[in-house]
């Protein structure tokens, strides 16, 4: 009896000893890890739950931001841009007024909080050199063409119906008359700003017989009124010398890269849009997101 105790006793220091060459750290590393993979999987589950529930919601902001953008897009291509003016203001305290854009519109209402925080500043910032153009072109660049077409239009004509008007609300049309057969052309500024445009002036053919006028018009409550119409004793040399003109200011050259490089960027925000109406939810952003979430608990 008194072996068999001392034998238990002995086996039991053999198993206290045993426990000494457990590798502690990799068990303890291995029972945490699988804890914070379980955690993971629990809470990627529940961020995949609710971005199926936000996800009409999220396409249908995408989508508006979408149309908004392809018009400010379509309207740079077109030389038509966006305006500032095109929509309405909205004061709030402090007599601060602000555009109601698509855009601006979100932002006061906090629905962009929803979206690609990084992406939906860049838009914000996008947006306002977009518009901004937009008020170059309308209340300057166009303006002055107007002026350079007045100007050279009074060298020919001596027109005094204009001399002391500053209104500069003209309308200026180029009628060719071929026969019986009859065309107007309106010369708008913008083509002599941007060469896809005057290169429709550049392709009209002057035969025998035929011959060119212009007529300016003022605009006045809505009602178009034809001031005078004369003919062009050379209309090549015309186009040519406003071409000219347009092309040697300091402002109208440094604006007309403007189309080009604001016409890149706002495509790029184009297919960003267009691949958030598709999936509002990026596979990546699931996953950071439901990393994030683990902190936060």
């Amino acid at each position: 009896m008194f072996d068999g105790r001392f034998q238990r006793k002995k086996n039991t220091f053999k198993d206290i000893k045993m426990f000494d060459n457990v590798n502690w750290p990799t068990i303890l590393i291995s029972f945490f890890s699988s804890i914070i993979v379980s955690l993971f999987t629990f809470i990627l589950g529940l961020r995949a739950g609710k971005n199926q529930n936000d996800r009409q919601k999220l396409k249908q902001s995408y989508k508006d931001l979408y149309s908004y953008f392809k018009s400010i897009g379509d309207g740079l291509k077109e030389n038509e841009p966006v305006l500032w003016d095109d929509f309405k203001v909205e004061w709030r305290k402090g007599n601060k007024g602000y555009y109601l854009t698509p855009l601006r519109e979100k932002e006061l209402k906090g629905e962009l909080i929803e979206l690609d925080n990084r992406k939906t500043a860049l838009l914000i910032k996008n947006e306002q050199e977009y518009l901004h153009y937009g008020y170059e072109l309308k209340n300057k660049a166009f303006p002055m063409i107007n002026d350079i077409i007045l100007e050279e239009l009074n060298k020919l004509f001596n027109l005094k119906t204009y001399q002391n008007d500053n209104s500069n609300n003209y309308d200026f049309f180029i009628e060719k008359r071929y026969g019986s057969s009859y065309s107007r052309i309106e010369v708008n500024p913008k083509i002599f700003l941007f060469e896809k445009d005057l290169t429709k002036l550049s392709t009209i053919e002057i035969k025998e017989n035929q011959y060119f006028s212009f007529s300016m018009k003022v605009k006045e409550k809505n009602k178009t009124i034809n001031i005078e119409t004369r003919l062009f004793p050379d209309i090549a040399k015309f186009f040519a010398k406003i071409n000219e003109r347009v092309n040697s200011d300091e402002y109208l050259k440094k604006i007309k890269p403007d189309k080009e490089k604001l016409t890149k960027k706002c495509n790029k925000d184009i297919v960003f849009l267009r691949r958030r109406v598709k999936e509002p939810h990026t596979v990546v952003n699931t996953v950071l997101n439901s990393f994030i979430d683990i902190f936060r608990i």
